[in-house]
């Protein structure tokens, strides 16, 4: 009777014992130490996905308004990511944190800091989701981070682009007559998103301020809002924004509109992976 009871309590014992070892073990796994040589030493959570070990890249598909482009690359050991590289690219693949000029440090310094604090983000959390920093380069940041980890998720160790929204302006005054011209379009990968074309006086109006819905400057058939709405329209799949004139009179504003989709389809270059 003694020994039987002696067994049971040892049983519990070293049942305690047990779950007192597997809670210490995790509590381990669950603060392993990265040193990465752009973040230095951040403390790392067991990563809710399986990552598969290797070398995963995701870069924007186009370069931006003011020539460039985001790439991410993620390096991935012992399931966990262990490393984290982003930078944006110029037209001469020049990365922006190694600008040193007068003009651009500031801005590389900016980018430094905003990575540096990002990259701490994503390795601690093992994850793109819950990522914050009040930054201009944070969304961008985040979109390749998450593909990136889907690669990683998925094995597929590669690179890949990524759409992302990019805005481009452009704008040419006529000195005989003092209008300004203006297309602003914005693209999602090679898609357009919206067109907005306008134009102003001397004084900052728009023209369409001075014109009611039946006129037009030049007295045709089309009126002048007519106009504006027709440059204006988009459609879904639309991946050109230069537009032939449906109306039967000339019409210079065609002209103009053209001559400015022409600048902002240069200024929407795509990035060669």
């Amino acid at each position: 009777m003694y020994n039987r009871a002696m067994k049971k309590l040892s049983k519990r014992i070293l049942t305690i014992m047990m779950i007192f070892i597997l809670a210490a073990s995790s509590g381990c796994a669950a603060s392993r130490p990265v040193n990465d040589s752009d973040t230095g030493m951040v403390e790392v959570s067991p990563p809710r996905y399986t990552y598969a070990d290797g070398t995963y890249r995701a870069y924007g598909t186009h370069y931006s308004a003011d020539g460039f482009v985001p790439v991410m690359t993620i390096r991935v050991q012992n399931g966990i990511v262990s490393s984290v590289k982003y930078d944006l690219y110029d037209i001469y693949d020049d990365p922006l944190s190694e600008y040193t000029d007068e003009e651009s440090l500031p801005e590389a310094e900016e980018l430094k800091l905003s990575v540096k604090n990002l990259s701490a983000q994503l390795m601690q959390s093992q994850s793109a989701g819950g990522l914050h920093y009040s930054s201009k380069y944070t969304d961008a940041f985040i979109l390749l981070a998450k593909k990136c980890l889907e690669m990683a998720s998925s094995g597929e160790e590669s690179s890949s682009g990524v759409a992302m929204e990019q805005r481009y302006t452009a704008a040419d005054l006529d000195e005989d007559t003092g209008i300004t011209s203006h297309l602003e379009v914005t693209f999602l990968g090679d898609l357009v998103r919206s067109i907005s074309f306008w134009q102003t006086g001397e004084d900052g109006l728009r023209l369409s301020d001075y014109f009611d819905s039946s006129s037009h400057p030049d007295d045709f058939s089309v009126t002048y809002q007519q106009l504006i709405s027709y440059l204006n329209r988009t459609y879904e799949d639309m991946d050109e924004i230069k537009k032939d004139n449906p109306y039967d009179c000339p019409l210079v504003e065609f002209d103009i509109y053209n001559s400015l989709a022409s600048r902002v389809k240069k200024m929407h270059k795509s990035y060669e992976d």
